[in-house]
C-alpha cells in the first residue's frame, strides 16, 4: 500500500473504547453463563465444607480471568489479521493495522502484537503512552510487532 497516513491518537482511543464496549457485552454474557455453571457446581459442595466452597470460587475466578484474556487476544488477533485489517472499532473509525510496509498482518504477527498489548497495559499503561513520544505514534505492542495503525485509504 502506498501513501498511508498514521492514525491520530484520538481516533485510536475511540476505536479502542468501541472494542472495549463490544468485549464487555460479550464477556458479561459469557460470564453469566459461566457463573450459572459455577453456582451449580458450588451448590453441590456441602455448606459445612467452607474450604471446598472457597476453592470452587477461586477456581471460577481464575477461569474467568483466563477466558477474558483469551477472548481479548483472540478478538484483536482475528480482526487485525483479517481482510478488514482492524477490529470493529478500528473499522468504525476508518483505521487499519498493517506492518511497517503497509501490508496486512498475518495471524502470527497479529498474535504477537496482541499478546504484547497485554504487556503494554501492565504498568500504568506505559506501553500505550509511548505513542505520544514516538515519531510513528507507536505503542509498545506496535514497536515489538513492527506494526502501525493507519487511516484507511479512500
Amino acid at each position: 500500500m502506498q501513501n498511508l497516513q498514521l492514525a491520530d491518537g484520538g481516533k485510536r482511543f475511540i476505536a479502542f473504547l468501541i472494542d472495549v464496549i463490544i468485549l464487555s457485552v460479550v464477556s458479561m454474557i459469557l460470564f453469566g453463563i459461566l457463573g450459572a455453571v459455577g453456582f451449580m457446581g458450588a451448590s453441590a459442595v456441602e455448606t459445612s465444607d467452607s474450604a471446598g466452597l472457597v476453592a470452587a470460587m477461586a477456581g471460577a475466578g481464575l477461569l474467568i480471568q483466563v477466558v477474558s484474556l483469551a477472548l481479548q487476544v483472540g478478538y484483536f488477533t482475528y480482526f487485525e489479521s483479517s481482510d478488514r485489517q482492524g477490529t470493529i472499532g478500528k473499522s468504525a473509525m476508518g483505521l487499519i493495522v498493517a506492518d511497517e510496509n503497509g501490508n496486512r498482518l498475518d495471524t502470527q504477527k497479529a498474535l504477537i502484537r496482541n499478546i504484547m498489548r497485554l504487556v503494554s497495559g501492565l504498568i500504568c499503561l506505559i506501553g500505550y503512552l509511548m505513542a505520544f513520544f514516538t515519531d510513528k505514534k507507536q505503542t509498545l505492542h506496535d514497536i515489538v510487532a513492527k506494526t502501525n495503525v493507519y487511516t484507511k485509504p479512500v
